[in-house]
């Protein structure tokens, strides 16, 4: 963390905030976790969080092993320059590109927060893109699919962060 700004040290500490959060149990979903998989990640500091813009993220990538982590967490400075549509777009075209090195991007963005039962899956603080292994993660959606984990998703939100990836 050597390097970092208050700012960027402020922002850090909300996203572990925040990834304590994500993985708690909770009862409007049905006692499983926002995210049933971060607490493994946390517990092995098996995570990395950077700060980057949308125009130097695909070199970070592109350079950077980040494969090293199960999660890689791209905090995006600049988002606010970019509408939501474009981010999204974006999001997209950066999957498909990625796809063929095992990588996917979700995206986070908090001008258009998820719900989930009622529960806020969405960092609130920052645009985020989250860099996981295309294949672990559709394996660990899979396992989820054989409990009632997605009974509480909508179709729609279904579609945007699971559907896709198997397509």
């Amino acid at each position: 963390m050597h390097g970092l700004s208050a700012g960027q040290l402020l922002m850090i500490n909300k996203l572990n905030d925040w990834m304590a959060f994500i993985q708690m149990p909770r009862t409007e979903l049905g006692g499983f976790a926002i995210c049933p998989y971060a607490k493994q990640a946390i517990m092995q500091k098996s995570y990395d969080i950077q700060h980057t813009t949308v125009d130097t993220f695909t070199s970070i990538l592109d350079t950077d092993d980040i494969k090293q982590y199960d999660v890689s967490i791209f905090v995006i400075d600049d988002y606010q320059n970019y509408d939501i549509q474009y981010l999204i777009d974006h999001t997209m075209q950066l999957n498909q590109k990625y796809k063929i090195r095992d990588m996917v991007i979700l995206d986070n963005d908090p001008r258009t927060p998820m719900y989930i039962n009622g529960v806020m899956s969405t960092f609130e603080h920052a645009y985020l893109w989250v860099v996981q292994s295309l294949g672990d993660l559709n394996n660990k959606s899979h396992h989820l699919q054989k409990t009632n984990y997605y009974s509480f998703w909508t179709q729609q939100q279904l579609d945007e962060v699971v559907t896709w990836r198997s397509e």
